[in-house]
């Protein structure tokens, strides 16, 4: 009956400021009552972008850092991904990147324990660059270890925004194209909506727009 929320501080929140924009992690009950407020980061900037129960009691948090917040820094923005459980113990977090810009866009329960967290990237994260932005989707288990990882992209930039479970075992995911991801572009950008199975498999991919600009939330 309570919730989670998270965000981004400079100051001191939920504990001492670790140098710059620190991330903080909270939890109400029902009355709205805070049971706890915790607070972490390294001495670069670090923010959440996305958080998610983990239908364990506890909650995942994915966000993007140009610190050393979850392992050493592999050159800009990189991904993290965080588990803590409802007392507000960080279980663990791991960090992975490349030396490009790679952001976690958003994070989903995969049903069993474990993650599937997705964003986009510049670099050759879970395969090839395609020629611009790619899209990437990954797994990770309860315990924070990557299941897979895979990369989605045409020559024109593509984003990943938004995923969900399927509810057996796989997980609805989407963005924004300005390509031809899962069919013919359009002119002002288009969404697209894929499914993949458990182990990473699209099983398949739509793709809409208009000649207007089309933004995906």
């Amino acid at each position: 009956g309570g919730v989670f929320t998270g965000g981004t501080t400079d100051g001191v929140l939920g504990g001492p400021n670790a140098g710059a924009a620190d991330v903080w992690l909270a939890r109400h009950d029902g009355a709205g009552n805070r049971l706890w407020i915790q607070q972490f980061g390294s001495s670069s900037f670090d923010y959440p972008r996305h958080i998610t129960a983990d239908g364990q009691g506890g909650v995942y948090l994915a966000g993007i850092t140009r610190g050393d917040l979850g392992g050493p820094s592999s050159g800009s923005w990189d991904p993290w991904l965080a588990r803590h459980d409802g007392a507000g113990n960080l279980l663990w977090i791991v960090q992975f990147g490349t030396s490009g810009d790679d952001q976690a866009q958003f994070v989903a329960p995969d049903g069993t324990g474990g993650a599937f967290v997705g964003g986009v990237t510049d670099g050759s994260l879970g395969g090839p660059n395609a020629g611009a932005v790619d899209a990437w989707l990954a797994r990770h288990d309860g315990a924070g270890n990557r299941l897979w990882i895979l990369q989605l992209g045409t020559s024109s930039p593509d984003s990943a925004t938004s995923g969900a479970s399927d509810g057996t075992g796989g997980l609805f995911w989407g963005g924004m194209s300005l390509g031809d991801l899962g069919a013919p572009g359009w002119d002002g950008g288009s969404a697209w909506l894929a499914r993949s199975d458990g182990t990473g498999g699209l099983t398949w991919i739509r793709q809409f727009g208009s000649s207007e600009s089309v933004f995906v939330q």
